[in-house]
């Protein structure tokens, strides 16, 4: 039906928009609470200070182990020098110069943090301090990972490819600690270390005798782990 009055016809044109963005706007308001209460109902954080969980005793506590070998990381780094970051063949001298150094407390260290259920962080997070405490965490883990990878590469060039496959998946299990790699950059670091671990088993099925199994029990545990 038409209306012969354009007030009329402008008022209700304008009545009708604004009841549809209203009710989209409540619509969209209505799904993003939903969305959060799903997420708080599945235990995870929507703020930064829901990070700040109940401490743990430091022997469960990933984020205690990491600092406890940091020294020993940053001392293995220093004393590999340019190596640490180079892809070339290990060769004996290369090796050699790893064996010098007393990495044996370091890496029981990083198994700890390994091993551990949860990683909750030593300081209590806020706003203020959030992303440059992420920023160095991220940081750090890389250079755990490539710690590891180093070893896997040193046990590799020694024939021991057993050994450096159970090293990658240390690697693999560090990409996958719980509440840890926080954010998207946070998320990508996880894919890297993950990406450094798969690449140094790879390399260790593919040097030497897997027929015991321990390769294979590994790609297994990454499978069904997704």
């Amino acid at each position: 039906m038409k209306s012969g009055n354009p007030s009329y016809s402008f008022v209700l044109a304008v009545t009708i928009s604004w009841l549809f963005v209203t009710t989209a706007f409540a619509q969209e308001d209505s799904d993003r609470t939903s969305e959060l209460e799903r997420l708080k109902l599945a235990g995870k954080p929507v703020s930064v200070n829901d990070l700040n969980v109940e401490p743990i005793p430091d022997v469960d506590n990933a984020a205690w182990w990491f600092s406890q070998a940091e020294a020993g990381r940053k001392a293995t780094e220093s004393a590999l020098g340019e190596d640490f970051n180079s892809d070339q063949d290990f060769s004996e001298k290369l090796v050699e110069k790893f064996e010098a150094i007393n990495t044996a407390e370091t890496f029981q260290k990083i198994s700890k943090a390994i091993s551990a259920n949860a990683y909750v962080p030593l300081v209590e997070l806020d706003s203020s301090n959030f992303d440059s405490i992420n920023a160095k965490d991220r940081v750090e883990m890389r250079s755990f990972a490539r710690l590891l990878y180093f070893r896997g590469a040193v046990e590799i060039a020694k024939g021991q490819p057993h050994e450096a496959a159970k090293t990658a998946l240390q690697i693999i299990k560090l990409s996958r600690q719980p509440n840890h790699y926080l954010g998207l950059v946070g998320f990508l670091v996880r894919k890297a270390i993950q990406n450094m671990g798969a690449s140094l088993l790879i390399e260790a099925m593919e040097t030497g005798d897997t027929r015991t199994g321990v390769a294979e029990q590994i790609t297994s545990r990454i499978i069904r782990a997704g």
